[in-house]
């Protein structure tokens, strides 16, 4: 959960957020105060589960802005990634080598999924005690070092 701002700063940004929700670009302009919190993201709210998985625990979040799909906030005429919305959370994924089993899997996967799922692979140990997401059991042969993690769906052949 991030920390929160002083209510100086937290003041501060209030009238620019107002003023950001009112922009045609923007759909959310959060203070601090009202960064998504894993509550909210539990509860099946894409954009707030995407904050709440982009933010780290100790940052100082001041003030985040989520611009309507397909705004950005420059004008530059180069490749933009990373915004919240699905066009641009949804990537294809593609696992080769030892411990995989080969298919092509339907269901919808998140990228948080592909960490866990290359720790399990190949017997790492990853620093946080529990990553977010989960190992993708149904991309791994049955033999590979798959750790704890839900079941997944079937390949598609």
């Amino acid at each position: 959960r991030p920390r929160r701002a002083s209510f100086s700063a937290v003041a501060t940004l209030v009238r620019p957020a107002h003023v950001l929700r009112m922009t045609p670009a923007s759909a959310r302009a959060q203070v601090s105060m009202e960064v998504p919190t894993a509550a909210k993201a539990a509860a099946g709210d894409k954009l707030a589960r995407r904050w709440a998985n982009a933010l780290p625990a100790d940052m100082d979040a001041a003030l985040t802005v989520t611009y309507r799909p397909y705004y950005y906030g420059s004008t530059a005429l180069t490749a933009t990634h990373g915004t919240p919305h699905d066009y641009d959370a949804h990537i294809p994924v593609l696992f080769l080598g030892a411990g995989v089993r080969p298919g092509r899997y339907g269901a919808t996967i998140a990228s948080v999924d592909v960490a866990p799922t290359l720790a399990a692979l190949t017997g790492v140990r990853p620093f946080e005690a529990r990553l977010p997401g989960r190992v993708l059991r149904e991309a791994l042969r049955d033999g590979a070092r798959a750790g704890a993690g839900r079941g997944g769906a079937a390949p598609r052949r």
